[in-house]
């Protein structure tokens, strides 16, 4: 299969769709954009939504004085984003080597990278609107990641049950450098949400880090590959490009009318 660093097709429901779909698959998403600081310490990642996502949620959540992981409204001048800003020492701070890595996202699906991260929540709400994670490669020292919860991604405007990724960057073995994902909530036996659905960013740094060696500027800006795949029990039922373009429709109006 094209994208090998999903979870393995005896765990859950894989489909990559790219027939007709190039267009639809970038409704939500435009762009990453990355750089790297010329000591390579710091790395700059975010994720930049179309223009039409036009919500003015924001906030930021510190992982200690490593940096941020934050959230920036949409403006005139600039679009919907979020990313991170942090100090790659963060991937050998002592504290966050004691968490119990997961290798899920905040919904139960997996993270896809074939092994686990720390995850750091923050002991108090960010927003009324939305919550924070953070994903730290603890063991294998690659990955930085930052997952948005958000109150207002219900069963009514994503389903449980379904992730939907794309790639940015990979490498000759096909490994991307970033994945993006929007993921569905979580409901308990009764129906009613355990947990909101949200949109998360995992990036390989040391990845990123040999690229931005290539460039003058450190950095760039990397587009998602054609395709989306689709994984969770709920995959089949959402491998239609119509019916992705639907999802995306109704999330892009849950942004714009929860300000």
């Amino acid at each position: 299969m094209r994208y090998r660093w999903l979870a393995p097709l005896g765990v859950l429901a894989v489909l990559t769709v790219t027939a007709g779909c190039k267009k639809d698959s970038q409704q939500l998403i435009e762009r990453v954009n990355f750089s790297i600081s010329e000591n390579l310490e710091t790395v700059h990642v975010s994720l930049l939504f179309k223009n039409n996502v036009q919500t003015n949620i924001g906030g930021a959540f510190d992982l200690k004085d490593y940096g941020t992981l934050f959230i920036n409204p949409f403006t005139s001048a600039k679009p919907f984003e979020i990313g991170m800003d942090l100090n790659v020492g963060v991937l050998v701070d002592p504290d966050y080597a004691q968490i119990t890595p997961t290798d899920t996202l905040p919904n139960g699906i997996p993270l896809g990278l074939g092994y686990s991260l720390a995850e750091i929540r923050s002991p108090d709400p960010i927003s009324e609107s939305f919550d924070l994670y953070g994903y730290v490669d603890v063991t294998q020292g690659r990955w930085l990641g930052v997952a948005a919860m958000f109150k207002f991604i219900d069963d009514k405007s994503f389903p449980q049950g379904l992730t939907i990724s794309q790639g940015f960057e990979p490498n000759a073995e096909g490994k991307p450098a970033v994945i993006a994902s929007v993921f569905g909530p979580t409901l308990d036996g009764t129906g009613a949400i355990k947990r909101n659905g949200g949109i998360a960013l995992l990036a390989n740094v040391r990845q990123l880090i040999d690229k931005a060696r290539e460039t003058p500027a450190h950095g760039g800006t990397l587009y998602p590959e054609l395709g989306v795949v689709l994984s969770g029990p709920a995959a089949k039922k959402y491998r239609k490009p119509a019916k992705l373009n639907k999802l995306q429709r109704n999330l892009i109006r849950s942004f714009n009318t929860h300000q």
